[in-house]
């Protein structure tokens, strides 16, 4: 077989897998609850109101997933990347990080925020190519958290998981 026909094989085989995925990982913005679309909204008119270039594609800032594979889909809401820049003291960020909010589903087109934490920006998620969340890496800051009661450090590091309708952050030192 040749390499070209090795690559339109695989392909094809992947092909199913990366349509069901697909279903489970995308949300049209207009779908989003009105919350999330008012955040992401204020952050883009505060970025440009300091003179920077937002990045308008579509979802930015937004990772679907499905906390505990019900079939929902659940947002992960970063709407600091709507601007290009990360600025401090204003839209989703501060002094300590940026805002992390997650929302979950509980009925056709109805959520609730579930988390809101102010976190590093640079954070880590596993989810299954099917949008079903595993966990979070993510570190606090101890200037706001109550969460992180460490004195000699600046922020606390956690490995967070979704587990019976909670979240459950396990430290790790």
């Amino acid at each position: 077989m040749t390499f070209h026909r090795t690559v339109c094989f695989a392909l094809m085989l992947m092909w199913p897998v990366a349509a069901v995925a697909e279903s489970w990982l995308t949300l049209e913005p207009a779908d989003y609850p009105q919350e999330v679309r008012m955040i992401l909204d204020q952050v883009r008119s505060e970025c440009k109101a300091e003179g920077h270039e937002t990045v308008d594609a579509p979802g930015i800032g937004v990772t679907i997933v499905d906390l505990n594979r019900d079939g929902s889909k659940d947002i992960i809401l970063e709407a600091w990347r709507v601007c290009s820049v990360e600025i401090k003291n204003f839209g989703a960020c501060n002094t300590g990080g940026c805002d992390l909010k997650i929302f979950k589903q509980v009925g056709p087109h109805r959520w609730k925020p579930i988390l809101d934490e102010t976190i590093d920006p640079i954070w880590f998620l596993s989810a299954s190519s099917e949008g079903y969340f595993r966990l979070m890496a993510l570190s606090v800051s101890r200037k706001i958290a109550d969460r992180c009661p460490d004195p000699d450090g600046l922020s606390c590091d956690f490995i967070v998981r979704w587990k019976k309708g909670r979240w459950a952050w396990d430290r790790i030192r």
